[in-house]
């Protein structure tokens, strides 16, 4: 490819001597150069052969072209018409043969990792092997290598400890050498038949950590440390905590967005398939979720809206597949105290009958709320990390207690729902109700009745803001909350 090309006198339809070139397979764009001895070249064409070969002049050299790789073995021919300055024309035969290339390290394996009791199992499947027979891997633990394995994968790592994460890379070796080593990955080993539990934390800007740095912990990740084994819980166990990013990067486990709303479009509930929805791990003994917000859907939805919102993420996580659900009193900072959020004391009273929940983060309990007081906030509305300390106390021993079994569910109330409508005469033993006030305001008055077998329990809505203000809607459910009967009108 680099021999000079001497050509005899000019004029047209002179013929130059034949080229060749091998080109590497795998190769397109620019593949030959030969020097040309001319001293003022313009241009290049094909005159003939090969249509698959495009010419044309880089400096003094006549250049060769493709789109499509050469297969080793094979060859394309064509003929190239140089045009000098004074527009004599020089015919120069070129024929390239493509070649195997020269082989490189290859590329990194895809690896999968599996966690057992003291072990575990490293699963790869390779890639590119850079044009040579792959005779090795090497696993790197903690970042350091081991010796290069020749046997086939999976590769069961033993020796353990359980509950301690280990960092996994692999590389592939050929006849020129290593190649990279694949994006690390952690694993934790557990106990045989331990409990592994996927924890998924739902929330505003408090769950996300906004009020602290940018590598300190939210009150999640702080919950979980907490906890006896911490190392049975994930995504923190791989790596996934819960906390403020500013660099806006997808975090394992980070879910909470800061301005969040339960009610709104885009908001908790509207996107809750692409959100918690979308956490569930199946692969995990447990599945916990919870959810702590309502501040960002402001003093005009409460109580109704929120407590309903509420209500409506802890019905879609148990259709999800969460086995528990965890939900939180609404927090708030002075300019809307939590102590004057109507929806908390509703959800206090209701968190384990009406509401179906597993546990109750209380964070508006009036002893917990010094999270806002000048030294442990950074904004009047978002706890620093003194904020969160306080937090826990009201947080770990709920998690440790639903990790453990699922919450105990009481009988809903025979007393009236705290959304009743003032206007309502309760007759028949306090347990049916006729509106009498068609201005009602409060139209979401709800009821529970318990049958003599204390196995099911009445819910009734009356609509008294619509034109039919007589409808009821009536729901009947089991005491484990299951909807048998929804939507049935009666006018």
């Amino acid at each position: 490819m680099g021999i000079a090309l001497r050509l005899g006198p000019g004029g047209g339809g002179n013929d130059a001597r034949a080229q060749t070139a091998s080109v590497p397979n795998g190769t397109t764009g620019v593949v030959a150069r030969f020097p040309l001895s001319l001293t003022t070249p313009l241009t290049a064409a094909r005159d003939s052969g090969s249509t698959s070969i495009t010419f044309g002049i880089s400096g003094n050299q006549l250049t060769a072209s493709i789109a499509t790789a050469l297969a080793a073995g094979s060859s394309l021919s064509a003929i190239a018409r140089v045009t000098q300055a004074d527009g004599a024309g020089v015919l120069i035969p070129v024929t390239l043969t493509g070649v195997a290339a020269a082989p490189v390290v290859p590329d990194a394996p895809t690896v999968t990792l599996t966690a057992g009791d003291g072990q575990i199992s490293i699963a790869w499947s390779d890639n590119s092997n850079g044009g040579a027979t792959i005779t090795a891997h090497r696993i790197y633990v903690n970042g350091t290598g081991m010796s290069p394995i020749t046997s086939a994968s999976p590769y069961v790592l033993t020796g353990l400890a359980n509950g301690t994460a280990v960092s996994i890379e692999v590389s592939a070796i050929n006849s020129v050498g290593e190649g990279p080593k694949s994006a690390a990955q952690s694993a934790t080993p557990v106990a045989a038949g331990g409990v592994t539990i996927n924890y998924i934390a739902e929330g505003d800007s408090i769950t996300q950590g906004l009020g602290v740095g940018s590598s300190e912990l939210s009150y999640p990740a702080l919950t979980v440390q907490a906890q006896p084994d911490p190392s049975i819980y994930y995504p923190y166990a791989s790596g996934g905590n819960w906390y403020y990013n500013v660099t806006g990067t997808s975090l394992p486990g980070t879910i909470a967005t800061s301005g969040i709303s339960l009610t709104a479009a885009g908001g908790i509930n509207a996107d809750f398939a692409t959100r918690a929805g979308s956490k569930v791990d199946l692969t995990k003994s447990v599945n916990i979720v919870s959810m702590v917000a309502g501040t960002n859907d402001g003093p005009s939805l409460d109580t109704t809206n929120i407590y309903d919102g509420v209500r409506k993420f802890v019905r879609s996580s148990r259709a999800a597949g969460y086995g528990r659900v965890i939900v939180g009193t609404v927090m708030a900072a002075q300019t809307y105290p939590s102590t004057q959020i109507g929806s908390n004391e509703i959800i206090r009273a209701l968190w384990n009958s009406d509401l179906d929940a597993d546990g109750l983060f209380d964070f508006a309990d009036p002893a917990c709320m010094g999270i806002f007081d000048q030294a442990n906030h950074a904004d009047d509305r978002h706890p620093n990390s003194t904020g969160y300390a306080r937090m826990i106390p009201y947080a770990a021993p709920v998690l440790q207690a639903v990790a453990a079994a699922p919450g105990t569910r009481v009988l809903p109330p025979t007393t009236w729902h705290f959304l009743d409508a003032k206007n309502v005469v309760r007759t028949n033993g306090n347990r049916t109700i006729t509106n009498i006030a068609l201005t009602n305001n409060q139209g979401n008055a709800k009821g529970f009745r318990e049958v003599s077998s204390g196995k099911w329990y009445f819910e009734v809505k009356i609509d008294s803001m619509t034109a039919t203000a007589n409808k009821i809607w009536i729901g009947l459910a089991t005491r484990d909350f299951n909807i048998y009967l929804a939507n049935s009108s009666l006018t």
